[in-house]
């Protein structure tokens, strides 16, 4: 369980820097985003 909760936190702190190094353009970030918001919803089955 920590290091699935370590693994969230990362994600979610880091994702956007990670698209952007991966060359993803800011819209293509900006269609992600309202998943990443609603995978924050979802923690609590960790």
């Amino acid at each position: 369980m920590k290091y699935a909760s370590e693994i969230l936190t990362t994600v979610k702190v880091n994702w956007e820097a990670l698209a952007t190094r991966c060359g993803l353009s800011r819209g293509e970030i900006e269609n992600m985003c309202p998943a990443f918001k609603e995978s924050e919803k979802h923690t609590d089955i960790i």
